[in-house]
């Protein structure tokens, strides 16, 4: 419980960290957390119009700046404009915007139409304003970062595949990637779209889509040109690198110094360290659940303490950008245990459930994961505690406790080891 508990602990500092960049939004009944991730502010949009006109007016509202989803999954800035339109009897005016006409409101008083409209500023779609169905003036947002600060989000959904934006510079990019599986099962290969949006720039100027994706199957680079409102020309390199194969199986060993403790009511406890061996596998169902298996395996001469489990592990909830992922553990145990003394070996079948925390990128660290989970026992005469945290990349360090108690039977063994892949296959 302890473990669990550091857990927590060390995932709430790694929020607090991005605390002075993040918000927390309430939409369609879900909480969503955030963060802003690129350093602009409002000032770094302008609102241009095609045909000047002292009758109308349009603004940001200060504050309105939020980061939200496309259906693509891509985060985009969006802010609140205010457009006033004055001195316009007898006709009332309208927008088109987004494939959607919005109708104002209006003041008798002042003889003022009011429109509030909520605006993609990475989304290079006109604001089209109409009377009697011929266009009045275009308005357009025009995106002007500052040079040398930060300005392409790659979401860490890229970061497995180390996607690099090779030049583009002082230009806003917002990329969010999505893995696929092409070919059979056990021949499986990879598909890595590549979703991306840039305000300024486009692939011609004919009309488009304001969105764009980009396919891989491979490791390579795609080079696409682009050009600019006033046909400025540009080339946006992406780069990727993909495995040639992808396994639904994957295995890996954890080796490490334990201190191990078995006993019984009719004989003297055993303490030692040991060297633990604990055994790791995964079977990809599908992207939100897996079968899983551990064996954990402890032995000091005639003192001996197994513990296998398999499980089925499947996702509760993810949030913070679907980094942190809260995953149920449902499954069935094995014990196997001798006490120094005993004639024979102690085994039994246990139901013990449990639940797993993992973090992607913690701290802003690229590409490794912070993780922690504990199984309770669901029976009120067996005692069972398995408590975990790691830390890694490929690579990770693990520190583990388990404590099993029975009638007159009882092992604990606890430690730290490191864990380290084994073979994949199917």
């Amino acid at each position: 419980m302890k473990i669990l508990l550091l857990l927590l602990v060390l995932l709430n500092s790694s929020l607090a960290h991005a605390s002075d960049r993040s918000f927390v939004s309430f939409e369609n009944g879900q909480v969503q957390i955030g963060q802003s991730y690129l350093d602009l502010s409002l000032k770094n949009f302008k609102i241009i119009f095609a045909k000047n006109s002292k009758n109308i007016k349009a603004s940001f509202i200060k504050g309105s700046l939020r980061w939200v989803r496309t259906k693509e999954n891509i985060y985009t800035p969006q802010a609140e404009m205010v457009i006033q339109i004055k001195d316009c009897p007898h006709t009332m005016p309208y927008i088109e915007y987004q494939k959607t006409t919005h109708i104002p409101s209006y003041n008798s008083k002042k003889a003022i139409y009011t429109f509030s409209l909520s605006i993609q500023l990475f989304q290079l779609t006109h604001i089209n304003m109409l009377k009697n169905g011929d266009v009045v003036t275009t308005i357009d947002v025009v995106a002007v970062p500052k040079k040398g600060i930060k300005s392409h989000y790659i979401d860490s959904s890229c970061t497995a595949y180390k996607l690099k934006v090779l030049n583009f510079n002082n230009q806003y990019l917002s990329m969010f990637c999505t893995l696929n599986k092409i070919g059979g099962i056990g021949n499986e290969r990879p598909k890595l779209e590549v979703h991306w949006i840039t305000p300024n720039y486009k692939i011609s100027t004919k009309k488009h889509s304001p969105l764009y994706l980009t396919t891989f199957t491979k490791t390579s680079i795609a080079n696409i040109p682009l050009s600019n409102r006033e046909e400025k020309q540009a080339n946006l390199k992406i780069s990727v690198t993909l495995p040639k194969k992808l396994h639904r199986v994957k295995t890996a060993l954890g080796l490490g110094p334990y201190p191990f403790k078995t006993s019984t009511t009719d004989s003297a406890a055993t303490d030692a360290i040991v060297l633990n061996a604990s055994l790791y596998g995964k079977v990809d169902l599908t992207a939100n659940s897996s079968f899983r298996f551990f064996d954990s395996f402890s032995k000091k001469k005639e003192s001996l303490f197994n513990n296998f489990g398999l499980y089925l592990a499947y996702d509760l909830a993810r949030i913070y950008n679907n980094n942190i992922q809260i995953i149920a553990l449902l499954g069935i145990q094995h014990i196997s245990f001798k006490h120094p003394g005993e004639s024979g070996y102690t085994y039994q079948y246990i139901a013990p459930q449990g639940a797993e925390i993992t973090y992607k990128h913690p701290f802003g660290i690229k590409n490794y994961l912070l993780g922690g989970g504990v199984f309770f026992s669901t029976n009120d005469s067996i005692k069972y505690t398995n408590a975990w945290v790691r830390f890694g990349k490929r690579v990770m360090v693990e520190a583990n406790y388990i404590e099993w108690g029975f009638e007159n039977d009882y092992a604990q063994t606890y430690g730290l080891s490191v864990i380290f892949p084994l073979i994949s296959f199917f």
